[in-house]
C-alpha cells in the first residue's frame, strides 16, 4: 500500500494519485505542466515517469498560511470539490494541468476548504514514488 512498484497494485488497493512526470534529475521531477517536485525518482534525466501519491499523503493549508507555502514540495492550488464522508473530507484540488485528491480528518482544528479556496499543497518527496510501468 505504501509503496506500491506498479499501476494495478497503486489502483487495487485504496485510492492514488497518478501524476505523469519527466526526470530532471535524480529526485526532481517536472509534472506535466512544468512544476517542479522532489520525488523518489532514480531515473535518468529526461525519463518519463509516473508517480503514485496517496490522498492522506497530502496536506492542505490555506495559501497565504506565514507566508509562501512551507513544505519541499508545495505547490498552490484551488479546490474544485469538497466532499463530506464523515470522518473524513474528500478535496479535488487543480494544481494547473494536474489535479490531486486530497483526504483530510475531518476533527476540530484541522482547516477545512470550499470549493474555489486557494489552498497550499504540501506532501513529502518520500510520499511521491514512481511507478515501473
Amino acid at each position: 500500500y505504501e509503496y506500491p512498484r506498479t499501476r494495478m497494485v497503486a489502483d487495487f488497493i485504496g485510492q492514488t494519485n497518478l501524476l505523469p512526470a519527466v526526470v530532471n534529475r535524480p529526485g526532481e521531477v517536472s509534472l506535466i505542466d512544468g512544476q517542479r517536485i522532489y520525488a523518489d525518482a532514480q531515473a535518468p534525466p529526461g525519463s518519463e515517469v509516473t508517480l503514485t501519491l496517496r490522498p492522506e499523503k497530502v496536506r492542505l493549508a490555506p495559501a497565504d498560511h506565514e507566508g509562501p507555502c512551507r513544505a519541499v514540495n508545495a505547490l498552490i492550488g484551488w479546490v474544485q470539490r469538497r466532499v463530506y464522508m464523515g470522518s473524513t473530507l474528500s478535496y479535488e484540488v487543480e494544481l494547473g494541468e494536474v489535479k490531486l485528491r486530497v483526504r483530510h480528518e475531518n476533527a476540530p482544528g484541522v482547516p477545512t476548504f470550499a470549493a474555489g479556496d486557494e489552498v497550499c499543497v504540501e506532501f513529502a518527496p518520500e510520499s511521491c514514488t514512481p511507478l515501473d510501468d
